[in-house]
């Protein structure tokens, strides 16, 4: 059940992002599946293109305070 709740959590943040970078006017992309080197998949939740480039978010569900880095 907790995974449960913590994908629906998820899955709430990330649609969140998605309207944030909507309501900025952000051209972005989400839910991005790239090949890596080994040949396995990653996934990459949100690709935003900004005036000072290209920003690239990894939308993970918390109750604290957001920070960048």
């Amino acid at each position: 059940m907790k995974a449960f709740k913590s994908d629906i959590q998820g899955r709430k943040g990330e649609t969140d992002v998605k309207n944030i970078l909507a309501e900025c006017g952000l051209p972005s992309l989400h839910d991005i599946v790239l090949p890596t080197r080994s040949g396995n998949a990653t996934q990459i939740d949100h690709i935003a293109l900004t005036a000072l480039g290209i920003l690239v978010i990894d939308a993970d569900f918390s109750q604290e305070s957001c920070t960048s880095g």
